[in-house]
């Protein structure tokens, strides 16, 4: 994660249908579907961790910290229309990782969360209770 001071400005190179990964704690998890407080800012000048999915290489990368977590996908369109600026921020294991920031309300998060379409569910957890999962 990079921190940031300044003003930040959207990276519009990231096209709107762009799917962006983000990983979820399993405890973060209400009736099968993400809580909104997986969408919150939690640090000042800290974005929220996405990554473009180009590859089946960025899914691997989501999960290299944290294997037992969940993924889901929203699009960079979406994300957006919440709010956020999407700035790229590659990682050294990660290089189409991206931070968003902004300040969004708490109703934006819940459509987010309600967006989001599971990639892969926690590792504890069995897939077959969270339908069709996308796919790269």
């Amino acid at each position: 994660m990079q921190e940031t001071g300044g003003e930040v400005s959207d990276d519009t190179s990231i096209d709107d249908d762009c799917r962006m990964l983000r990983r979820i704690h399993p405890a973060w998890i209400n009736e099968f579907r993400p809580e909104r407080s997986n969408f919150e800012i939690r640090r000042p000048h800290v974005g929220l961790s996405v990554t473009a999915w180009l590859s089946d290489a960025d899914l691997e990368a989501v999960l290299a910290e944290a294997p037992t977590f969940g993924v889901v996908r929203v699009t960079a369109g979406e994300l957006r229309a919440a709010g956020f600026k999407i700035m790229r921020v590659p990682e050294p294991d990660n290089p189409n990782h991206c931070e968003c920031y902004g300040a969004i309300s708490k109703g934006d998060r819940k459509k987010l969360a309600l967006a989001s379409v599971w990639v892969r569910p926690p590792s504890e957890h069995d897939p077959a209770s969270y339908g069709v999962l996308d796919a790269f």
